[in-house]
């Protein structure tokens, strides 16, 4: 009996655990303002992360017992409390934050997907995964024109 308890512990302690990726998911904004729609692009231009209006960042780690990190930075516009917009305005900066929130949520769910494949395939090639997987975001942008097809617009 004693020595098929420490078996059984021997084996439960020498069998790797397959942990799902790790993830944190942070959301930080920064500050825009102004009277009109035209404003509020200009203001986006000028502070926007990397010269867009949004932009998401995902970092994969991984160790030697393939433990997965995945860090997702998004970053969005908020208005200030000095920002004087027209109902109506207000009413497309809502929309087009909400479709830009979307938009990002597709790069990021791009990070998540490629630690699912590292850890899938025991972290063999990680490096190629991520690649690919950088590529897809590259390639949503050219196909949405950086969501402007989803919506990611703010028309006068």
């Amino acid at each position: 009996m004693i020595r098929t308890l420490v078996i059984l512990a021997f084996l439960a302690a020498a069998s790797p655990v397959d942990a799902a990726p790790k993830e944190t998911e942070t959301i930080q904004y920064y500050s825009i303002s102004g009277e009109t729609l035209a404003d509020l692009r200009r203001d986006m231009a000028r502070h926007g992360p990397q010269g867009f209006w949004g932009y998401t960042k995902w970092w994969i780690t991984w160790s030697r017992n393939c433990d997965i990190d995945l860090e997702i930075t998004i970053t969005l516009p908020r208005l200030a409390r000095t920002a004087r917009l027209s109902e109506c305005d207000l009413r497309v900066w809502n929309a087009m934050t909400e479709a830009l929130y979307r938009h990002e949520q597709m790069h990021a769910e791009h990070g998540r997907r490629a630690a699912a494949a590292i850890h899938a395939s025991d972290c063999s090639a990680p490096r190629r995964v991520i690649q690919i997987w950088a590529e897809r975001d590259r390639a949503l942008d050219r196909e949405t024109r950086h969501g402007a097809t989803q919506g990611v617009t703010l028309l006068d």
